[in-house]
């Protein structure tokens, strides 16, 4: 089932929310139901409505997701009341085969006939699909009030559009505006769990636990995966997650969240497991990311996990070309690991003419996530490659690659060279290429201005480490040890214990590690670092990054 925003034909600009929230209410309603799955409602949006000429037919969209049903509608104004009218479509053929409404309420309370078309439609959709009347159909609760409505739907949809912040402080907005509307709360704490903000996912899991409506199941669950995720507890996030994944319908964008859960897990068997029951030219057929990168980096993390790297490469390959410096990261980062040096520069030579892709927002370090216009850049994937020849013992390609990388970022405009992403890539870059002290000289410069960011204080101790500079490499490290938020999480225990370990006190390094893994470390992360290597054959260091399936 594909339910479409519904079409403002009152001609006030001011009653477009309506069309949203009617489609989420909708589409909420049915899915509690469980008569059908039905297609995500926040995706729906941006293909259908906010992609401008390229907007897609809900009939054909539906079509692409294998939806076999389709709802639309529109509302329009008569006198002083809002009438809704629905229609549910079968979108194999494009018929009407049943119509609701219609349904009207006066224009000051417009919103409150949703409730009332929601029933209505379900109702009709049961008998449509001949699941013997009406049974298992509920309201759902009581509809909020319009501006918290209007609120949380435009979270949604700044939260769909990758503005976490924007989402954050709507949702946040809706739920303070009506006490009772839990969706926004429980939203709120999904965004800010992101921010590893706990302080505030407790404060909203406790309101909500405390409050005398209770939450339903996939509520709950997702406030429950929320505080897990801000408290770095791995195995109970992926429990959680594929809990509730087991709710969702095939098409749900969450499912690919239970995918990231596994891998947070340290259990790339599941991630695959999991990879392998979605299909990305249906499943993911709602995306408004055409390349689906969370799906292709997936399962490129989880074979490059398992060390099947030739699986890896295969797997980049089949990566649609929308994207070419995200498939040619993809394929780089698995021929470093296959030692074949000649392909992995000439991938590099060409990703390096290439353009940045928003599209990978993994974030920039463990700390800062850094604007994606200025850290999913070709110097950016450059260092990734270059270090993971340097993990897998090809230093001499890895220098080759870290300085063709540092070339591409020295001839950046100006504007972006001095961004501060761009130069924290080019003090790793600096690092590979073995020349620390202009490392330090540019890490001491980004700390100069933001002396509470933890991985510029992380880098500039590593690469004073690196060079002998043991009372900067001391000093960085009481600094990290003093950083113990969970605004920082892992962050700063992983930066003291790469500073241990270049100063190859390997029993320091092992229990900072531990601190690290203790907060929720992506092991991932670990295994991309060359001055972790050393550790590498410890009885310890095996023991605590294995794999967990």
């Amino acid at each position: 089932m594909l339910v479409d925003a519904f079409e403002n034909r009152t001609g006030d600009p001011k009653l477009d929310a309506l069309g949203r929230m009617a489609e989420d209410w909708l589409s909420q309603g049915l899915l509690r139901t469980q008569l059908v799955d039905v297609v995500d409602p926040r995706v729906v949006f941006v293909q259908t409505r906010s992609a401008g000429t390229n907007a897609i037919d809900p009939l054909a969209l539906a079509r692409k997701t294998g939806a076999t049903f389709v709802v639309t509608g529109n509302y329009y104004r008569t006198g002083d009341s809002v009438l809704f009218q629905a229609a549910i479509s079968d979108a194999r053929t494009g018929r009407i085969v049943r119509v609701v409404g219609p349904i009207g309420a006066a224009h000051d309370s417009a919103v409150k006939a949703l409730d009332d078309l929601r029933s209505r439609a379900m109702t009709a959709l049961a008998s449509v699909v001949d699941f013997h009347g009406a049974h298992g159909i509920e309201s759902g609760g009581e509809i909020p009030p319009f501006d918290a409505y209007q609120a949380y739907v435009e979270g949604l949809d700044a939260y769909w559009h990758g503005d976490g912040r924007r989402a954050e402080h709507l949702f946040l907005d809706a739920a303070r505006r009506d006490a009772a509307f839990t969706d926004a709360a429980v939203a709120a704490a999904s965004v800010v769990s992101n921010e590893n903000e706990c302080a505030v996912v407790d404060s909203i899991a406790h309101s909500l636990n405390a409050a005398a409506r209770p939450l339903d199941r996939i509520q709950r669950l997702t406030l429950q995966i929320a505080v897990a995720r801000c408290h770095g507890h791995n195995d109970e996030m992926l429990r959680l997650t594929l809990e509730r994944a087991d709710l969702e319908p095939q098409t749900s964008s969450l499912r690919l969240s239970a995918v990231a859960a596994a891998l947070w897990a340290n259990r790339p068997h599941r991630a695959l497991e999991l990879l392998q029951h979605i299909n990305p030219e249906t499943d993911l057929a709602w995306s408004t990311d055409s390349s689906h990168f969370y799906y292709w980096s997936g399962y490129a993390e989880a074979l490059h996990l398992l060390g099947d790297h030739r699986a890896e490469l295969e797997s980049a390959n089949r990566m649609p070309g929308i994207a070419p410096l995200t498939k040619a990261w993809l394929r780089g980062r698995a021929l470093a690991a296959l030692a074949r040096p000649a392909e992995t520069l000439a991938i590099v030579d060409t990703l390096l003419t290439l353009q940045t892709e928003t599209s990978n927002s993994l974030g920039l370090a463990p700390y800062t996530d850094g604007r994606a216009e200025y850290s999913a850049t070709p110097g950016w994937v450059a260092f990734w490659i270059a270090r993971e020849l340097a993990v897998h013992g090809d230093s001499v390609t890895s220098r080759a690659v870290a300085t063709r990388g540092l070339e591409w970022c020295r001839s950046r405009p100006p504007n972006e060279r001095a961004t501060v992403e761009e130069r924290l890539v080019a003090v790793w870059l600096l690092e590979l290429t073995g020349a620390y002290a202009d490392a330090e000289r540019s890490a001491r410069s980004l700390r100069a201005e933001d002396s509470t960011n933890v991985d510029y204080w992380g880098m500039l101790g590593s690469v004073a480490a690196e060079h002998g500079d043991t009372a900067l490499a001391d000093s960085a490290d009481r600094w990290l040890a003093r950083q113990t938020s969970d605004v920082v999480g892992w962050s700063a225990s992983y930066y003291r214990a790469r500073i241990a370990a270049l100063r190859d006190r390997r029993a320091d390094a092992i229990a900072r590690l531990r601190e690290a893994a203790d907060k929720g470390v992506w092991m991932t992360y670990l295994h991309f670092d060359p001055a972790l290597v050393p550790l590498h054959a410890m009885p310890d260091y095996v023991a605590l990054t294995a794999l967990k399936d």
